[in-house]
Order: C-alpha cells, then sequence, then structure tokens
C-alpha cells in the first residue's frame, strides 16, 4: 500500500513536470504565434515595398535597386528568423518528448513492480488459504473423531442404562415377590 502511495506521489510529480513542460511549450508556441504574426505584418510590409517598387518601375524610379537590395536583405533576414525559430520549436518538441518517453519508462517500470508484488501478496494469499484448508481438514477430522468418541460413549452409556433398567425391573420384580410373600406371611 505504501509503495502505491509513493508510486502515485511520483507519478504526480512526472505528470506535473510534463504538464510544465507542457505550458512551456504553449508559452513557447504563443510567442512564435506572436513572431509569425510579426513576420506576417513583416511580410505584408514587404509586399507593400514590393508593389511601392513595382510602381516605381513603371515610373522608372532610380531607387529601383536600392529597394530591391532592402527587400532581399529583409527576406534573408526573415528566413533566418524563421529557420532560429523552427530549429527552436523542434528542440523543446524533441525535450518534450524524451521527456515524455521518460515519464511513460518509469510508469511502466513501476507498473511492473507493482504487478510483481501484487503477484506475491496473491501466491502468499494463496499460501495461507491453503495452510487455513488443511487446518479446516485437521479440525473436521477431530471433530469427527470426537463425533465417534461421543456416539460410542453414548452407546455405551445407553447400553449401561438398559441394563440398569432391567436390573431395576428384575429387582422391582424381587421386591413384589417379598412384598406378596410377607404379605401372605403376614396374614
Amino acid at each position: 500500500m505504501k509503495e502505491e502511495r509513493n508510486f502515485l506521489e511520483l507519478l504526480e510529480q512526472e505528470v506535473d513536470a510534463y504538464r510544465k513542460s507542457l505550458r512551456q511549450a504553449l508559452k513557447v508556441s504563443e510567442e512564435l504565434a506572436g513572431i509569425l504574426e510579426a513576420a506576417k505584418k513583416t511580410y505584408q510590409s514587404l509586399e507593400e515595398r514590393l508593389q511601392g517598387l513595382q510602381e516605381l518601375v513603371a515610373r522608372g524610379g532610380e531607387d529601383l535597386d536600392r529597394f530591391r537590395q532592402e527587400w532581399e536583405e529583409s527576406r534573408r533576414g526573415i528566413e533566418e528568423w524563421r529557420r532560429k525559430l523552427e530549429e527552436q520549436v523542434l528542440e523543446h518538441l524533441k525535450e518534450s518528448q524524451n521527456r515524455l518517453s521518460e515519464i511513460q519508462h518509469l510508469t511502466f517500470k513501476r507498473l511492473d513492480r507493482v504487478e510483481d508484488q501484487l503477484g506475491q501478496q496473491k501466491a502468499e494469499l494463496e499460501g495461507r488459504m491453503k495452510g487455513l484448508e488443511d487446518r479446516m481438514d485437521e479440525v473436521g477430522q477431530q471433530v469427527n473423531h470426537m463425533e465417534q468418541k461421543l456416539l460410542a460413549r453414548h452407546l455405551e452409556m445407553m447400553r449401561k442404562i438398559t441394563g440398569l433398567q432391567r436390573q431395576i425391573f428384575i429387582l422391582g420384580g424381587i421386591l413384589g415377590f417379598l412384598a406378596l410373600g410377607a404379605y401372605f406371611l403376614g396374614r
């Protein structure tokens, strides 16, 4: 019972740690969503710049190359930022998966231990039940032996009582004859 409680406490701690990791992952995901939103706005801004550049090209503006360079630099910066962000997300996911695998391993290990303990307790209980059955058989044999003794005693007592009843009947008959004889003698 104590090991089960310890196991449940350890499992709760591990689940809390996993929840904490998931909260961190959620927080990172929210940050990523914010970053992606900023990237989307930057991309829209770049699109607007590109559209402006296209208008300048259409008008034959001189700053076309400069704007094109800025746009390319911004695009490269966003690509680099996206790549780093993906690496961070993948690293965090890998850590979460490793932690989850560790929790699963510990859980299965604990479950195996609990199954072993339950098997031992079951074997002990079966051994005790077998011992109790043997003791009950022994007590049953003793009770049967006592019943046989009591029955033999009862039969012996009945035989003696029957013998005494005969003797009392005979003695009563003799006393009756003596009384009858005394009665006739007294007359």
